[in-house]
């Protein structure tokens, strides 16, 4: 029995170290199979993090400042960088026609019709690498932002701001979104001021090509085709044709031309040609004259004179057009150059207006699809020997007065414009005589309209008194859009004004003998009152200003052309190029169906 318990002991003892290592590897397991759970959860927390960091580095748009899309000479362009190019070049288009799909195609020049997404990578290629030109130019002469396109910079900087803040963004995410995914303020103002730059220096650049004109060149020129250059004055009256006598459609009639063929025994044949020989005469049928034609042909007939044309014009225009013809500016046209006949009326025209033969006092009459013209020539053709000026106007419009007035309460005024308005003159308070004469409206409201305009000289005159004030002016109170404005050269100005372009009492004053730099006065027309600066005259005659212009411009763009040349094929598509155009176009796209469906829901 003691031997038998002694083994089931040890079985015992055995057994139980069995169980106890069983235990520990049992134990040991489980320690692994937690940190097996725990790794996979880590992971998967690595991966949520990193997968968010990826959307918000997106969302953040740090690729597009990082990803290169272009090289040129060496400079790589990230996708924004290439952003704001492609939407420069890309809104240009879609400013005037804001259908257009990326599909559409259009007619290129160099390659024919191309899409308009071909179209918007070409052009942004070509203006990257114009700019990456012209900035090593820059460089290399040394050439800074001029003090004028500091200014420039500055106002627009500005104006960016004023939106970013009307629509609550930081600056950074303003221009992201209106000019590239991922442009910031630092680099938005550094590409603004490039190409701040390079304009600077393209304008200078053709400047120059004109400066360097010669004298010589300009003669020469002028010999070549004095047609070109010269000018001639006339009286000009349109009747208007009406759609019923808008026909002109002409009979034809087709032939076939025999060709006398000699065969190879020398006789003589005939062989009617084959369709490519064959020969479409038109003839046009003479028609009797239209009543519109024969209305021309009677005030034709009784002009005797220039006062006489004046007086025609007046009779013969339609009632509601008889204010417009009660004075001789209406009819006037000076200083008119061949291409412009040639382009607004018709080349037959031109050709008889500057016949060598003609002489004052000649009359004709035109036939053209909408009007029916009669002319009368006051001064053949001549090279105008006259300088040209340059100046600037504040327009206080008798029609805007008339409206503002008409609108106010317990207005007294009388602010109805009327053809046969009774001529009555006023003293002003600086005993100014003034007249409502050829206005249509009352001396009360050309009164009011002086005070107006007079109120406005008397603060430039208490102010700084430059040109910059006097066009800060204008552009705050002037009613002549045509000088006003982003799409003029602003700020009231008319430059190159040759005799016959502006209204009498306009063109009178800027051409009064000894009229000087910084001269200001009042003026009134029978548009309103004008606050008029003289900038100045300039150097040469209209003959040779006209013929530099022609010359610089040829010159300028052969230089443009050499350059391109030069230029072009210096752009290497980068890794994100792709990435850079995709991003754009699903813009692009993007907008273009918000667009329709705005659209389609208004309608």
């Amino acid at each position: 029995m003691a031997k038998n318990d002694a083994k089931a002991q040890d079985y015992r003892a055995e057994r139980k170290e069995r169980l106890a290592k069983n235990a520990k590897k049992a134990s040991k397991k489980t320690f692994d199979s937690t940190k097996l759970a725990s790794t996979v959860i880590s992971v998967l927390l690595v991966l949520v993090v990193v997968a968010l960091a990826v959307f918000l580095v997106f969302k953040l748009e740090v690729p597009h400042r990082l990803l290169p899309a272009l090289e040129v000479n060496g400079r790589t362009y990230t996708v924004a960088e290439y952003s704001y190019f492609y939407n420069s070049v890309s809104n240009t288009y879609f400013n005037s026609n804001s259908s257009i799909k990326l599909t559409d195609k259009i007619d290129d020049g160099e390659d024919g019709q191309i899409s308009y997404a071909d179209l918007f990578k070409k052009q942004t290629l070509e203006s990257i690498e114009s700019s990456n030109y012209y900035l090593a130019k820059c460089e290399e002469e040394g050439v800074v932002l001029s003090a004028e396109h500091e200014q420039e910079l500055s106002e627009i900087v500005s104006q960016i701001q004023t939106y970013a803040d009307q629509y609550r963004y930081s600056f950074s995410r303003y221009v992201s979104l209106a000019y590239g995914k991922g442009l910031t303020e630092k680099v938005f103002k550094q590409l603004l001021t490039e190409q701040l730059l390079v304009a600077q220096y393209v304008e200078n650049l053709e400047s120059k090509c004109y400066a360097e004109i010669t004298d010589e060149e300009l003669e020469s020129a002028y010999a070549e085709d004095p047609a070109a250059y010269q000018s001639v004055d006339i009286r000009l009256f349109g009747f208007e044709v009406p759609a019923d006598e808008k026909t002109t459609e002409t009979e034809t009639e087709t032939t076939t031309t025999a060709d006398e063929t000699t065969t190879a025994e020398g006789e003589t044949t005939e062989e009617t040609t084959v369709a490519e020989e064959e020969t479409t005469v038109a003839e046009t049928v003479e028609k009797d004259p239209t009543e519109t034609e024969l209305l021309a042909k009677e005030m034709l007939d009784r002009i005797t004179d220039e006062d006489s044309f004046m007086d025609l014009a007046y009779e013969y225009a339609e009632e509601e057009d008889k204010e417009t013809f009660k004075d001789g500016s209406a009819t006037l046209a000076k200083s008119i150059k061949k291409s412009v006949v040639e382009t607004n009326i018709g080349s037959n025209v031109a050709e008889w207006l500057y016949a060598e033969d003609r002489a004052t006092g000649d009359k004709n009459m035109f036939t053209t699809d909408d009007y029916v013209y009669v002319i009368y020539i006051i001064k053949p053709m001549y090279r105008n020997e006259e300088a040209l000026v340059d100046a600037r106007h504040i327009l206080v419009s008798f029609d805007e007065v008339a409206a503002t007035l008409g609108a106010a309460e317990g207005n007294t005024v009388d602010t109805e414009k009327k053809d046969d308005v009774e001529v009555e003159t006023a003293l002003t308070e600086e005993e100014l005589e003034i007249t409502n004469e050829g206005t249509g409206y009352s001396i009360e409201l050309v009164t009011e309209a002086y005070k107006q305009a007079r109120d406005i000289y008397d603060k430039y005159m208490s102010g700084e008194k430059t040109e910059d004030s006097f066009a800060a002016l204008a552009e705050e109170y002037s009613a002549d859009t045509g000088s006003i404005g982003e799409q003029t050269a602003g700020g009231g100005l008319y430059e190159s004004i040759e005799r016959g372009k502006m209204v009498e009492p306009f063109e009178n004053w800027v051409y009064e003998e000894g009229r000087k730099a910084g001269d200001v006065d009042l003026v009134m027309t029978n548009y309103g009152w004008h606050i008029m600066y003289f900038v100045k005259q300039h150097d040469e005659p209209a003959w040779k200003t006209d013929v530099r212009a022609a010359l610089g411009a040829e010159k300028f763009e052969a230089l443009s052309e050499e350059l391109t040349e030069e230029i072009s094929g210096s752009g290497e598509e980068k890794a994100f190029f792709g990435f850079a155009v995709a991003e754009l176009e699903k813009t692009i796209k993007k907008n273009s169906a918000a667009a329709s469906s705005h659209d389609g829901h208004d309608h």
